[in-house]
């Protein structure tokens, strides 16, 4: 969550208790990417100063990139897993173009969004198994119902392979409160068929969501309380983490330690977001940068799909990986990494270990 490439020759040895230029190269995941300022000793040093010395690089290029060229400034995008690939972005239009054909009440321009020999189950177990018996069933529903005003939230995209595309997420109705308005579970497979996207298979489930029976969602984050460290013979990084009052929220404190000095403590809030149904994060960096990120759980996996901007106005992305070993122990990679649009390397994975409960 701290200055990155600062921390990369921290790793090498060269450690810098100031911020610099390189400042602009904060990478604000939403999660615990302060805890790259410290590579774990259980890890390759040779692998590591290999691939510090390659982001090093990237990140020099790049400041010198955005000195030397006026470049325009891009909206941060909360969808980070959609940012930079052409594919995705495309799956994202066809999903808009099927939204607005529903809300318009167009039975075949709503089908079209099917391959011919497509299918969609609905809630009810009904299957139509290609795209004229969908489009008779957009039909049925639109003359019965009227036009349906849909939103799709996506919560996950997960690529296949380069022609195809699995989409998962909620269907929400408009012009209702939020926590009330979702009705379904969507699943869909889409491939690439002619140039264009289309829906190969889609199904929907019913979706419940009774808050006076469930648990607390950020339960499944319990293991996380406590503290934390990583540190090897450049230093020391301390993570403490703890419930917020009300155990609505999750509190962490990051502090990076050099030998007897100190940097400034980087803050991070986990919460729930009951509108996508799925945790949700925000990271505030010392020097003044921000971000934000959605979790999704992958076995003893989390998948923390994060973007940010830092105090210059760079944009972030990344995919952090957290992975949860044992009860007392987890590692932490960030891959996927973007700077205003370009890519990095992966970082180095980092082994934690928990002082106390």
């Amino acid at each position: 969550m701290l200055n990155y490439v600062t921390l990369i020759q921290f790793i090498q040895g060269r450690a810098m208790l100031h911020f610099s230029v390189h400042k602009s190269f904060t990478c604000l995941s939403a999660s615990m990417l302060a805890l790259a300022f410290v590579s774990a000793p259980v890890f390759s040093a040779e692998a590591t100063d290999n691939q510090s010395t390659k982001a090093d690089a990237q990140a020099t290029k790049l400041v010198a990139q955005k000195a030397t060229k006026k470049t325009s400034k891009k909206t941060a995008k909360s969808d980070s897993t959609l940012k930079g690939n052409s594919n995705l972005v495309e799956v994202k239009a066809a999903l808009l173009a099927l939204k607005e054909a529903l809300s318009r009440g167009d039975a075949e321009k709503a089908a079209a969004a099917w391959s011919e020999d497509g299918s969609f189950t609905n809630m009810d177990g009904l299957a139509f198994k290609n795209r004229k018996e969908i489009q008779k069933r957009f039909q049925e529903v639109f003359a019965k119902e009227g036009r349906p005003s849909v939103t799709f939230n996506v919560q996950r995209v997960k690529e296949l392979n380069d022609g195809a595309v699995l989409i998962e997420g909620l269907v929400h109705r408009s012009n209702a409160p939020a926590a009330e308005s979702i009705e379904s579970r969507f699943s869909m497979a889409v491939v690439k068929e002619g140039g264009r996207w289309s829906i190969k298979s889609a199904s929907e489930s019913p979706y419940r969501n009774d808050l006076s029976t469930q648990a607390n969602p950020l339960d499944a984050f319990s293991w996380l309380i406590g503290d934390w460290k990583v540190e090897n013979e450049n230093g020391r990084l301390d993570l403490k983490v703890d419930w917020a009052h009300g155990k609505n929220f999750i509190s962490c404190l990051y502090l990076i330690k050099h030998g007897n000095a100190s940097e400034p403590e980087s803050r991070q809030v986990i919460g729930f977001d009951p509108i996508n149904q799925a945790p949700i994060s925000w990271s505030f960096d010392a020097s003044g940068g921000y971000g934000q990120a959605r979790w999704i759980k992958e076995g003893n996996k989390w998948l923390i799909d994060s973007c940010g901007v830092d105090r210059e106005g760079n944009q972030t992305t990344c995919t952090n990986v957290i992975t949860m070993v044992d009860k007392d122990t987890f590692t932490w990679q960030s891959i996927k990494r973007t700077i205003n649009g370009e890519s990095l390397s992966d970082t180095a994975a980092l082994k934690l270990e928990k002082l106390s409960k």
